[in-house]
């Protein structure tokens, strides 16, 4: 009998810990799908690395002056996507309608014409960049795995 509650016991470990070791790598692989959700992510990333707000503001000027092809002084859905598939990003951005809509509002943010200017351009992906470093960072917190849970109660103060 005793040997029968030891075979038992060492089976049941290994049964919770499999269910455990499931559970972490499914968690794990939702992690990373999410970790890329914008489809500008790309971009982002290598925005993201300046050093400071004018060194931030000159990348996106650069940006938009590569994107604007017909150097018309505004960006329209289709310059758009088609200027950020010539980007040399990994993986490429194949910007949607949709996502054009989320990024303008819903085209409050465009001119009569339906396109971006500079500075509204430059207001929306200052912002973008700021939330891509915060989700960059919620996602590493995650990652993040305290030894003792003294320490997770600090992280959390």
């Amino acid at each position: 009998t005793f040997l029968l509650n030891v075979v038992v016991a060492v089976l049941l470990d290994n049964f919770i810990s499999a269910v455990q070791d499931g559970k972490d790598a499914a968690q794990r692989e939702v992690l990373k799908a999410r970790k890329q959700v914008f489809s500008l992510d790309p971009l982002l990333t290598k925005l993201a690395s300046f050093s400071s707000a004018s060194d931030l503001e000159s990348k996106i000027t650069e940006v938009y002056r590569v994107l604007d092809v017909d150097d018309n002084g505004s960006l329209s859905f289709e310059e758009m996507r088609q200027g950020l598939k010539r980007l040399h990003t990994e993986p490429p951005i194949n910007m949607s309608m949709e996502d054009f809509e989320i990024i303008t509002q819903g085209y409050a943010l465009c001119n009569s014409e339906g396109e971006l200017e500079l500075d509204t351009f430059l207001k929306i992906m200052r912002k973008n960049v700021e939330y891509f470093i915060q989700r960059q960072a919620a996602f590493q917190l995650t990652d993040v795995e305290p030894p003792d849970s003294s320490l997770g109660a600090l992280l959390m103060v």
